[in-house]
């Protein structure tokens, strides 16, 4: 089979764009709110051919990420956090995690500022054709969801190590425009079959559990944010049918806050995404803060400063020059 040579993009992201991020990783829809306040600055770069895509990105800026990835492609994801662990749909990553997802595989993540990931997606056929030439056998693959692996150092290293070789300015090689994206399939089935899928019962149990917690709670903050209500714990609790502790619990170990912290956060950004989707009138600030559960607009103008580096009304002016 033949494929032509792989092209390169770099982006560079300066200032917090949730509508740009979407789509850093190909086929994927990937919805990002940002965590704490911070000057918010991201590079990936994306190097894509026929037979694959590869996207590896650094983000400067604590963030949740929740999304879908592409049909008809695997992604395989690597992320490395410096300043606080990562959270993945319920797992713990370590430095030496690496995760198949399945087609069409839902992803919750959260990671800490100066966070580095990679992503590798490609077809399923192509991966097993590359196990059978270079392992002669298939990779035992998930066929949904996610499967979280722990490789031996060295086989992680390498990956990375050949990815980030493939994505200089001056690669692939003159002698073989291919070569690189040969060598970074031959890495990723030799490090699938090195690796050991962490399947005891009580981790899977554990982390679906998580996971399931956080998604209803996450599913019932933004019917509360849309329907412009405030935040009581006491209610949220009763309606997920969940103890406060336990709910404090969850939120901590996956998201590092509160589920109050969290429902601020997402009303935030709820609130700049409709900043930027909506073209400038007059009261239009003021509405769409209230409409999102904000009564006290000194203080909600105040904190969005603080959480953005800029006015809610600099965001809607930026929206209007864009448009135009």
């Amino acid at each position: 089979m033949s494929f032509s040579q792989p092209v390169l993009h770099r982006f560079q992201f300066r200032g917090y764009d949730p509508d740009r991020l979407r789509e850093v990783i190909n086929g994927a829809d990937l919805d990002h709110v940002i965590l704490a306040p911070t000057t918010c600055s991201a590079n990936v770069d994306q190097w894509q051919s026929d037979a694959l895509s590869i996207a590896r990105g650094f983000y400067d800026f604590p963030v949740f990420v929740r999304g879908q990835f592409a049909r008809g492609q695997l992604c395989i994801g690597m992320s490395r956090g410096k300043v606080e662990p990562t959270w993945v749909n319920g797992a713990h990553l370590s430095q030496s995690s690496l995760q198949v997802y399945a087609e069409a595989a839902e992803m919750t993540y959260r990671a800490g500022p100066s966070a580095e990931w990679c992503a590798i997606t490609v077809s399923r056929e192509l991966l097993q054709d590359a196990a059978l030439q270079h392992l002669g056998l298939e990779l035992n693959l998930p066929v949904s969801g996610m499967r979280n692996y722990t490789l031996p150092p060295s086989s992680i290293d390498r990956l990375i190590s050949r990815i980030a070789s493939a994505q200089q300015p001056t690669s692939p090689s003159k002698e073989d425009p291919l070569w690189h994206q040969n060598q970074i399939l031959r890495l990723t089935v030799e490090a699938l079959a090195a690796a050991d899928p962490e399947n005891a019962k009580t981790i899977e149990l554990r982390n679906k559990r998580r996971l399931e917690v956080i998604h209803r709670t996450d599913a019932e903050i933004r019917r509360l944010i849309k329907n412009g209500s405030g935040y009581s714990s006491h209610q949220l609790c009763r309606a997920l049918g969940l103890s406060e502790r336990n709910l404090q619990i969850h939120f901590k170990e996956s998201l590092g806050m509160s589920p109050k912290s969290w429902f601020r956060h997402l009303a935030f950004n709820e609130v700049r995404s409709a900043l930027i989707r909506k073209p400038k009138r007059p009261g239009m600030v003021t509405k769409i803060a209230m409409d999102h559960g904000f009564e006290h607009l000194g203080r909600f103008s105040r904190d969005y400063r603080k959480l953005f580096g800029e006015s809610p009304s600099e965001t809607a002016r930026k929206s209007t020059l864009r448009s135009h």
